[in-house]
C-alpha cells in the first residue's frame, strides 16, 4: 500500500494532525452552541477600555 515508509509515516502523521483540527472544531463547536443556548442574564457587557486595560494588567504580569 505504501512505497516506503517515510511515506507511511507521512500518512501517519496527516491522519493525525486531521483528527486532532476535528477535535479542536467539535470542541469549539460544543462552545459556540453552549453560548449561543445560554440565557441572556449569563452574559457580561464589557466596554472596550476595561478589556483593554485588563489585557495590558494581565501582560505586566507575565515575568
Amino acid at each position: 500500500m505504501y512505497q516506503s515508509a517515510s511515506e507511511y509515516i507521512r500518512d501517519l502523521v496527516r491522519h493525525d494532525f486531521q483528527r486532532e483540527q476535528e477535535r479542536h472544531s467539535e470542541a469549539l463547536y460544543q462552545h459556540l452552541k453552549a453560548a449561543a443556548e445560554a440565557p441572556p442574564e449569563d452574559f457580561v457587557a464589557l466596554d472596550v477600555e476595561s478589556v483593554i486595560r485588563d489585557a495590558k494588567q494581565r501582560r505586566a504580569a507575565i515575568p
